[in-house]
């Protein structure tokens, strides 16, 4: 009897959780993507290629290599367009000096999206991370792996870094969220996709 208490208190603890953190849409750990393992040399290396899953559709030309995504850019479209959600991305970020950039694109069904830049300005040795037109002074972030979430509930999206939120907007005029796109530039230390994952908020 105990026993079979502990297995229900375990299992009523793995559905709370499952509903706290929404509906799972997407996560990048679940598949490989056949165009991105092609090695130099073979045919179809570089390609864009397009493959349709249950929820989302993904586009990239991206390349895998020893578990990240390097070398392009990684699309992934919703099929069905969310109005609370949930986006986790874990990459390295390549920049280091002025002038180089790799950018996030959180995009509606309305045409309005969030771009946040990493590096997009170098003043006074220190770094920056960029929200559409705002810069915030963050830490050195070159060749540091990065955990960026993007939330959106209640008409308000929060933006945040390795657990700590540094931006809180607005959000009544966003719309339901269509599209994530990440950018996996060649800066001077390579831009690298470890994890992604779209959740949908109830």
């Amino acid at each position: 009897m105990k026993k079979l208490i502990k297995v229900l208190l375990v299992v009523g603890l793995l559905v709370s959780v499952t509903n706290a953190k929404g509906v799972k849409i997407f996560d990048l750990k679940e598949q490989y993507f056949s165009g991105t393992m092609i090695k130099k040399g073979q045919e179809g290396f570089g390609q864009e290629n397009r493959y349709k899953l249950e929820k989302v559709i993904v586009t990239t030309d991206t390349k895998f290599n020893e578990g990240s995504y390097m070398h392009g850019l990684f699309t992934v479209d919703v099929k069905e367009p969310l109005a609370n959600w949930n986006v986790n991305i874990k990459k390295k970020n390549g920049t280091d000096s002025s002038g180089e950039m790799t950018t996030i694109r959180v995009t509606s069904d309305s045409g309005v999206s969030y771009f946040i830049s990493f590096n997009a300005e170098s003043q006074d040795n220190k770094d920056y991370i960029q929200i559409n037109n705002k810069n915030i002074i963050t830490k050195k972030i070159q060749k540091q792996k990065l955990t960026v979430s993007v939330s959106k509930k209640n008409n308000m999206v929060l933006f945040s870094i390795n657990g700590k939120a540094f931006l809180k907007k607005d959000a009544k005029t966003f719309g339901n969220l269509v599209k994530v796109e990440i950018e996996l530039n060649d800066n001077r230390y390579w831009d690298e996709l470890f994890a992604l994952d779209i959740y949908e908020i109830k």
